[in-house]
């Protein structure tokens, strides 16, 4: 894991009535696109107030209101102290709407917490899938499958039970990938992997169990 300066954990405060300078700032916190409060409010599942409570958070890390790959490894480090978060960071990275120079403004970053905290089942899996294919190919690999179940075995770190050998890393990542291909291709398409995890109820609860109620 590169060796990047964790930040302190974010605490969200209570947040005040929105006042119109709050309206003002929240007006301007994306240098490349300047996005209302109604905006984001259209375009996600939370409230103003929980809005102006995640862009509390959201400016404490970013830069000019701007969201970068190294800002969210370090999030995702302070989350996961006993892992190394970096491969998983990059992959969830990599899910986001970018401007061309390569940052997250704040509306995408919410929109994706809206889907995670607050989405229905169709809303999370393809979010979830965008974890396998950021490209949109529409099929996923048995490498990437493996890169990203090992990203997840990284992330909880030492705290992991059971710990998987590489062997074992390999034999799961086989059973995995042998069950979302439904048609012997080699590969796994879109289609099979959304509706694989809408039919198993584990799955399906796993997903459930994102959502979170947001502090305000």
């Amino acid at each position: 894991m590169s060796g990047l300066r964790r930040r302190a954990a974010l605490v969200h405060d209570g947040c005040k009535p929105l006042s119109n300078s709050c309206l003002d700032l929240m007006a301007s916190f994306h240098v490349y696109q300047p996005t209302s409060v109604t905006q984001a409010v259209s375009e996600t599942h939370f409230t103003r107030k929980e809005i102006c409570s995640i862009y509390r958070g959201f400016k404490a890390s970013a830069l000019k209101a701007s969201m970068t790959r190294d800002g969210i490894r370090e999030m995702f480090a302070e989350m996961f102290p006993h892992g190394d978060s970096e491969h998983y960071a990059d992959l969830v990275f990599a899910t986001f709407q970018k401007s061309p120079s390569g940052c997250v403004s704040f509306l995408d970053f919410v929109k994706c917490l809206s889907v995670l905290c607050r989405g229905d089942l169709e809303e999370k899996l393809h979010w979830i899938y965008k974890l396998y294919d950021p490209d949109d190919a529409g099929r996923v690999t048995w490498h990437r499958m493996f890169y990203v179940l090992q990203a997840i075995d990284d992330l909880v770190g030492i705290r992991a039970k059971p710990r998987y050998s590489l062997q074992e890393q390999t034999d799961r990542t086989n059973q995995i990938f042998h069950k979302f291909d439904v048609q012997n291709n080699g590969f796994i398409m879109k289609a099979d992997f959304l509706e694989v995890c809408r039919n198993d109820l584990k799955i399906r609860e796993s997903i459930n169990a994102l959502n979170t109620i947001v502090p305000t």
